[in-house]
Parts: C-alpha cells; sequence; structure tokens
C-alpha cells in the first residue's frame, strides 16, 4: 500500500493505487515502534549543496509512505531516524546521507544493502549491486528503473510516486537473505564496520576540503612556466643536435626557423626518440605477458645517463603532470555554495582500501587521496576562516606495523620493541652487507642512496616483489636488486614462512583473508579458471610431456603447452602477490575506517558536528578543520581515536599516530 503525503491539490489521483493524504501523523504511528525502517531520496541531482529533495520515503513490503519536502520536510523524521534501537534500511547510503546532512538528520544506525553485496563480493569486479539487481536476485521482483531519467522533468507525477514507493519496499527482504549470505562467509563484522563508516564517508562529503584559489592559480603559473621552459629545452635539443627525422621539413616563409616535431606529451612519439637515444624501452605488459615499450620514469630514471635529454624530458613530464592533472580542473570543482571541493568517494576496492574521483553528472571529480605530497601543492589547501585551523594526523608506518603483525616476523617484531630508530635506515642495514656495523643515524644522513633503495626494496617484496622489482623501483642494476632480496630473505626468516602461509589459503580457499578480526575477504574472480590449470598440470605424466615436447619444439608446445604453463604460473603468482598485497593494505584501511567512526562519534557525543570539520582521508591519514579554540582538544582525540583503531587490529606492535596542529596540509 501506498500512501503520498502532501498538501497539494492535485488536478489527477490514482485512488486505485495511491492513497492520498495530509496526516503525517500517520507515518509517525506507523513506525514508532519499528525496529528496521527503509529510507530513501529522490533529488533533483546529486549535490546536496545545489540541488534539492523532490521526495523521500519511509517504508516496508506492506506500507510505503511517499512524501513532499515542500510540505513535511525531512527534519520531520530526525526523531525517528536518530532513535537508537532502530537501523534505517538505504541502498546506496553515502548519497541519501548527504542530503539529511543537510538538515542535520543523521541516522543512528544503518544498513546499507549496497555496501553489504560490495562486502560479499569484494575482488568480484563483475558483480553487480545495483537496486534493480538485488531485487530481481533476492526477492524475484523486476523493477522499472526507466522511470528515474523522466523524475528531473516530470516532477512527482503518479508514476514517480509508485516508483519511489518500490526503492523501499524490498529493502527488508535483501537485507534479510544478505545477512543469510554474509554469516554463510563469516563477513558480518566486515560489513558492520562498513556500516558504520558510510556515516563517516559521507560526512567528509558533506565537509569537503577548502582550496585556497589564490595560491592555487600561482602554483598554476610556476607549473605552467616550468612546462614552457622544459618544452623548449627539449625542442632546441633535438634542433641543435640535428635529429632531422624529429624536425619538421617545411619551413614556413614567415618563419624559417627550423622546429621539433614532437608532440612531447605522446609517448607514442617519444618512444622512437629514446630508441635513437640507446634507451631500452622493452617492458612486460602485466595483464598480457608479451613485451612493450615503455617510457614511464621508473625506466627512464635508470638510464639517465644515456643521454642528458632524458633529464630534461623527465622535469617536462613531471610538469605536464602538474599542469594537467592539479591544474584547473581543481578549480571547475569548487563548490559555489561552501567553496570547498567535495569530491566522492568509493568505500570498499578488491584491495579493502577506499579510491576517489570519477565522474559526477558529467563533472570530472579530482582524486583528493592523490594529492602530491610536495609542499608547493598542499600549501593550497589550507584553513578557510581567520578563526578555524587544521588539525591532521597520519600513522607511522602503517604498512610496516601492520605487516609487523600480521606476520609475526621476529626480527622486525624486535626492531619495534626495541625502538631501533628509522626503519628504511635499519632495512638498509640488512640488505647492504656494507652497512651492517654502521649506525642507523649516520645510514639515514651519509647513505641516502642505499637507505632509498632499502626503502623501495621493503615496499615491493611486501607487496609480492621480486629482486626485478626492487632493481625498476630503486633504479638500481637487476643484480643488484637479486642481491637485495637475497638479502631481505635472510635478514628477515619469517618472511618466507608467511608469504607461503597466505599464498597457500588464498589457492586454496579462493579468496584472500585480509585479518582475523573483520575477517573481511577478497575474492578472486579467475580461481575457477586457475584451479582448472592447476588440475591440468597435475595430470600424472604432464610434465614429462611438457619437457619432450619443449625439446622438440613442436608445434603442439608452441600453441598449447607453453601458453598453458604461462598461464598457470602467471595465475598463480598474481595470487601470491595478491595474498601478500592485500592484507596489508585492506588491514589498514580498516584501522582508518574504524578511526575515522571513533572520531565521528566523538563530534555528534560533543554536538560539534558542522563545527568541526573532517576534510579528507587518505588511507594512513585523517585531515580535520575546526576553531582555533578546539584545535588542541581535537588533536588529542583524533590521536587517540586513531592509536585505539590501531589497537584493535596490531596486537604484538602499536600502531602510533602523530597530530599535527597547522595552517595548511603539511602530511
Amino acid at each position: 500500500m501506498i500512501y503520498y503525503l502532501t498538501k497539494e491539490k492535485l488536478l489527477f489521483e490514482d485512488s486505485t493505487e495511491i492513497n492520498y493524504t495530509d496526516n503525517f501523523d500517520l507515518l509517525l504511528d506507523y513506525f514508532k515502534n519499528k525496529k528496521l525502517i527503509a529510507f530513501d531520496t529522490e533529488t533533483t541531482g546529486f549535490d546536496p549543496y545545489v540541488n534539492k529533495i523532490l521526495l523521500y520515503q519511509l517504508g516496508d513490503k506492506d506500507i510505503q509512505f511517499v512524501v513532499n519536502p515542500d510540505y513535511f520536510p525531512v527534519t520531520l523524521v530526525k526523531e525517528l531516524l536518530e532513535r537508537p534501537d532502530c537501523t534505517t534500511i538505504m541502498q546506496n547510503a553515502k548519497f541519501d546521507l548527504g542530503f539529511l546532512y543537510q538538515y542535520s538528520v543523521i541516522p543512528y544506525k544503518v544498513y546499507d544493502t549496497y555496501l553489504a553485496e560490495a562486502v560479499l563480493f569484494t575482488g568480484i569486479k563483475s558483480a553487480r549491486k545495483s537496486l534493480e539487481h538485488l531485487a530481481m536476485k533476492y526477492c524475484n521482483v523486476k523493477l522499472d528503473k526507466s522511470v528515474r531519467k523522466a523524475i528531473h522533468y516530470e516532477g512527482r507525477s503518479t508514476r514517480v510516486i509508485k516508483y519511489a514507493a518500490g526503492d523501499v519496499a524490498y529493502l527488508h527482504e535483501i537485507m534479510q537473505k544478505q545477512r543469510v549470505d554474509l554469516s554463510t562467509k563469516d563477513l558480518h563484522v566486515a560489513l558492520e564496520l562498513d556500516n558504520l563508516f558510510v556515516k563517516v564517508l559521507a560526512y567528509v562529503e558533506h565537509c569537503g576540503i577548502y582550496l585556497n584559489i589564490n595560491l592555487w592559480k600561482e602554483k598554476m603559473t610556476k607549473d605552467t612556466a616550468e612546462l614552457q621552459e622544459s618544452k623548449e629545452l627539449l625542442d632546441k635539443w633535438i634542433v641543435d643536435n640535428q635529429y632531422i627525422e624529429f624536425i619538421d621539413s617545411q619551413l614556413d616563409l614567415f618563419n624559417p626557423e627550423r622546429t621539433c616535431n614532437i608532440n612531447w606529451s605522446s609517448s607514442h612519439q617519444v618512444v622512437p626518440l629514446m630508441k635513437k637515444l640507446g634507451v631500452d624501452t622493452v617492458v612486460t605488459d602485466e595483464k598480457t605477458g608479451n613485451p612493450k615499450d615503455s617510457i614511464e620514469a621508473p625506466i627512464l630514471k635508470r638510464q639517465e645517463h644515456k643521454s642528458e635529454l632524458i633529464s630534461v624530458y623527465l622535469r617536462f613530464k613531471a610538469a605536464d603532470k602538474r599542469v594537467t592533472t592539479y591544474g584547473q580542473n581543481y578549480l571547475n570543482v569548487v563548490n559555489p555554495v561552501t567553496s570547498r571541493i567535495h569530491s566522492s568517494f568509493n568505500q570498499i576496492l578488491s584491495t579493502g582500501r577506499m579510491s576517489c574521483g570519477g565522474k559526477q553528472e558529467g563533472k570530472q571529480l579530482v582524486n583528493l587521496q592523490n594529492v602530491p605530497r610536495e609542499e608547493e601543492t598542499r600549501s593550497c589547501f589550507t584553513n578557510q576562516f581567520p578563526d578555524t585551523t587544521l588539525v591532521n594526523a597520519d600513522y607511522n608506518s602503517q604498512e610496516s606495523v601492520m605487516f609487523t603483525n600480521l606476520s609475526q616476523e621476529p626480527n622486525l617484531i624486535k626492531f619495534y620493541n626495541e625502538r631501533l630508530g628509522d626503519m628504511h635506515s635499519y632495512l638498509a642495514s640488512k640488505l647492504f652487507p656494507e652497512l651492517a656495523e654502521v649506525s642507523l643515524k649516520e645510514i639515514k644522513t651519509k647513505h641516502s642512496e642505499k637507505r632509498y633503495a632499502a626503502k623501495t626494496a621493503g615496499f615491493a617484496i611486501l607487496y609480492g616483489g621480486t629482486g626485478v622489482t626492487i632493481a625498476e623501483n630503486a633504479n638500481i642494476p637487476v643484480e643488484q636488486g637479486e642481491e637485495v632480496y637475497k638479502n631481505y630473505l635472510k635478514a628477515f626468516p619469517g618472511f618466507e614462512k608467511y608469504a607461503q602461509t597466505v599464498e597457500n589459503a588464498a589457492l586454496k580457499r579462493g579468496h584472500i583473508l585480509f585479518n582475523e578480526v573483520s575477517r573481511r575477504k577478497s575474492f578472486i574472480p579467475y580461481f575457477s579458471d586457475f584451479k582448472s590449470l592447476e588440475h591440468e598440470v597435475n595430470i600424472k605424466g604432464f610434465w614429462e610431456t611438457y619437457r619432450w615436447h619443449k625439446e622438440k619444439d613442436t608445434t603442439q608446445f608452441k600453441e598449447h603447452y607453453k601458453p598453458l604453463v604461462r598461464r598457470y604460473f602467471k595465475k598463480k603468482g598474481e595470487i601470491r602477490r595478491l595474498a601478500l598485497n592485500y592484507p596489508i593494505q585492506g588491514s589498514g584501511a580498516e584501522v582508518t575506517k574504524l578511526a575515522g567512526t571513533y572520531l565521528f562519534d566523538y563530534i555528534l557525543e560533543n554536538n560539534l558536528f558542522n563545527i568541526v570539520k573532517i576534510s579528507n582521508l587518505v588511507h594512513d591519514e585523517i585531515l580535520c578543520e575546526c576553531p582555533k579554540d578546539k584545535a588542541e582538544e581535537l588533536s588529542k582525540t583524533l590521536k587517540e581515536c586513531m592509536e585505539r583503531a590501531g589497537d584493535k587490529f596490531c596486537k604484538t606492535i602499536k600502531l602510533e599516530a602523530t597530530p599535527k596542529i597547522t595552517t595548511q596540509w603539511e602530511h
């Protein structure tokens, strides 16, 4: 049964399917003792600051109330949704919360059917999570979503009202059936965390981050000048060094000077030049396994000695990145109402981490999690008002500490327990024999190159890299990379045991378990294909047949055995890398999510909603803005929230956070 709550006089009323009333108490009385309430909104657009709520609806399978907010504002259900004994069921809750927060309506508990499906199928990118799909999957009901496109111009028509009612009619049943699957997969704790955190993430989007436009424009001017200068140097080098094939052969009557014809922003056009300079551009494509040309920075940095042009080109590419990625597009998304940037966050990736950006109503949003750490860029993000300031905190070596807790590697535990100092210098002392007797302080100050190599090696190995990966990341010869890798395994004997354990578990189960606290899992999308390959290569006599065909170089070897074995080991190696990578990244993300939840609780409990703003979340970092007179208290609270969250996941080595009060984003 559908009730449409309004006071407007309608020319046409469909009383056969819709009951029209202006009695709002009917809604309040129906839900006053309900523990579960489905909620949804229909809006005039995606931006809560620019657009408005056209309709909002509450309901269950039996009755759906569709409400006209022009006569019954959404604040009338504030007390209902904020009851501690009530759970609000939503589909893609972050969107609706963004509009509710405009009216300071903050549901006490949320169950998000969209997030539940994302948790159930983390890692499976093809998994569908739309309400249309979920209604068919769990309720065998086909929802007509074609009406959605008509809402903006059709308004509160009869069919729009029916459509709105359908959005809350099936959420209870979807939730109940998802909970069965969540229990079967042991994922209820993971979803509980995400249902708590979606309220936080909606608040981050609601708050936004302030960008000082004047400072940003100054940066843009410098970046553009740097780009132009480096381009001119590149062009001049080509002409001065007589690289004829890269110089225009047709002279302009009015400009007889020869000019370079390379578009330096096109890697396709630059590759032939780099090859002519003796640069080895060939790498293996990670997706296909086939060779391809690449002139990415790590490849060129290892070969800078081959030509002075390479360093100039790298300078050009860095400036080009700043101009194209961190330029006018940031100014384009400054909100006209708040003068802040409100981006969009994706809460659950295959790795367990969040992402940021994408498109919204045709507008390209910016990735606030990928802003360069360089001071010139981040210093443009400041406090918005003279009486506010920023409070920022990040975890100290979150990934290394998380790995130590997960792996229980004894030498890493010893390092942290004895507080030996700088982790990257410690790694260098273990990876380079000549530094074994050198103090960590001296390594940090006098052996920065080896410290950097150790730093990149540490991260590469934790994510399944080998000696080749280390060499690429650290810009060192492959032989040295292999030696560093061997020394790492020798210095940290617990690593290989842990790696083998998580790899075997993933190969057996078809998913990667992040940790024992949340039991979150990322499912391997190609697992059935891998098991089929595994079965084939384990058939008795396979490897004898493989070697015979290989020795004879038969057509069957080239067309069947070789590709099959390559696919098998490629998929197995990928599973190993993911099994090492995901628990570190995913568990780290969960710590940050829980910290954000604690912080949001503090904000609500102290009536600081819209006063203390959470401006950004960057994996291991939380950025806030608050009145100056609350900065000291917030700094202590932020540290406490982050470390309390860390304690839930890191039982052996404590995960510490360092806060800072500042007028610009510094971390």
